[in-house]
């Protein structure tokens, strides 16, 4: 018989076509999600205020180590969805408020606290409702960007009965002030492989929040994109742009690898393609740029460490 003609194998930008359509299915799937890559974004910029405006009364409301009013308490309830009987989850959210009281306000001028909530929110957007996931994107930077430390999350452990102080230990990025930042992402990345300390059958909740994270790194990109409009700025701001997209696009592509049977990592990875397809597209953002600096610098950083 004879062959018929060999099929082309697909490009890069037709796979990442296809995933995005994937994504945007996955989006419509349920009338709380949104239907694209830029209804996810218009939703976090909406979704931002409300959370900055409840951080705000939070703090005016609840003195510094004071515990919250029962009035409070149902606010917070409201705002995050905690149904009856979620003391722990109860306990993280108001663990991870406090935390981020004193601290520095984020480049766009939002109180600090407004980042974890917005993953632990968009976790819940998206159908995420692991317990683990939503413990570890309230936590994960409350070592790196506060005042708590590692026995501050144990107290909190001790204090709910759980133990989310190991998932927020993963999470952390420890510098080393005497090597390149980008050596420390490429450290970091494999921390999060191992989740060193964290029982295997719960490791895929520091993947899930990895992938949260880098869907919101792309999204919280208007102090670079402001600058475009500048003549004397916009080539600076195209480059950090680059560099910040091959960092989020290195990272999940490590991080996820090995989970193509999860459904949940499959779906985010989904939408993380979605949202670095579109702002790509949206702001110009040069994709060779980002794939240069992708293979040259982090995994040829990954490579020395094998």
């Amino acid at each position: 018989m004879p062959r018929g003609p060999e099929r082309k194998p697909e490009s890069f930008g037709e796979k990442l076509e296809k995933g995005i359509e994937k994504a945007r299915g996955l989006l419509t799937r349920n009338e709380k999600m949104p239907s694209s890559a830029k209804a996810l974004l218009k939703d976090r910029a909406e979704r931002k205020k409300k959370l900055n405006d409840f951080c705000k009364d939070f703090y005016e409301s609840v003195q510094a180590g004071k515990e919250p009013s029962a009035e409070m308490v149902s606010e917070l309830e409201a705002m995050f969805e905690v149904a009856p009987g979620q003391e722990k989850l109860r306990g993280v959210l108001l663990f991870a408020l406090e935390a981020f009281r004193k601290a520095p306000l984020r480049k766009d001028g939002s109180l600090l606290a407004t980042h974890s909530l917005e993953l632990y929110k968009k976790a819940k957007s998206l159908g995420i409702e692991d317990l683990d996931v939503h413990a570890t994107v309230l936590l994960h930077d409350t070592m790196e960007d506060t005042d708590a430390t590692l026995e501050d999350l144990r107290l909190l452990d001790e204090k709910i009965g759980a133990d989310f102080s190991k998932f927020a230990l993963v999470m952390t990025e420890k510098r080393d002030e005497s090597e390149d930042r980008d050596m420390d992402l490429v450290k970091f990345v494999r921390q999060l492989r191992a989740a060193e300390g964290v029982p295997e059958g719960r490791k895929r909740a520091i993947v899930l929040a990895e992938e949260l994270d880098r869907i919101d790194d792309l999204s919280d990109i208007e102090y670079l994109t402001a600058k475009l409009d500048s003549p004397e700025k916009r080539e600076e701001a195209l480059e950090k742009l680059a560099q910040k997209f091959a960092k989020c696009r290195f990272t999940i592509d490590r991080v996820t690898e090995g989970s193509e049977e999860d459904e949940d990592v499959e779906n985010l990875k989904e939408v993380f393609n979605a949202v670095y397809r579109h702002q790509i597209d949206e702001y110009k953002i040069p994709e060779d740029r980002i794939e240069e600096i992708k293979a040259g610098v982090y995994e040829s950083k990954n490579r020395e460490l094998s």
